[in-house]
């Protein structure tokens, strides 16, 4: 038993499990997990004997082949850790991570959690320029932080 890499279509990895799981309920293989990884598109991992992964992948639609074992350690670096929202509130001061603006310090005047957003607006223009980003192109910043940078 272990862990195996295989090289699928893009965007057909759902559907590739969905069809591994009837396989395996249908014909008893013994595996045990398949998992989706974020940072890995057109690939999948999944866990079982090597004898019936080697059964199972020539009838499985949309898989190339199977690149190999991967050790359980090596799986870790791939497995993405949700990170926590940051709250923010309207006049709160924020710094820009990404883009054009990046390190320019900004202040927020619209937050839409729904959609992880917020509207802002650029300090040090002559020109007021909203923008919406993503909550996760900011970070908050202290009221001194932005001060000392200056």
């Amino acid at each position: 038993m272990g862990l195996y890499v295989l090289k699928v279509q893009s965007k057909k990895e759902r559907l590739i499990i969905e069809q591994i799981v009837r396989l395996t309920e249908r014909l008893g293989y013994k595996i045990y997990s398949a998992a989706i990884l974020p940072k890995l598109k057109g690939y999948l991992v999944i866990e079982g004997d090597n004898d019936d992964i080697q059964k199972i992948v020539p009838s499985l639609l949309n898989v190339h082949r199977i690149v190999g074992e991967m050790k359980p350690s090596e799986l870790d670096t791939f497995l993405t850790k949700e990170e926590k929202p940051i709250q923010l509130n309207i006049g709160d001061k924020v710094q820009i991570l990404k883009g054009a603006f990046k390190n320019d310090f900004a202040t927020v005047k619209a937050v839409n959690e729904a959609k992880k957003e917020c509207t802002l607006e650029l300090q040090n223009t002559f020109v007021s320029i909203p923008l919406t980003l993503k909550t996760s192109e900011i970070k908050k910043v202290a009221q001194d932080d932005e001060d000392s940078s200056q």
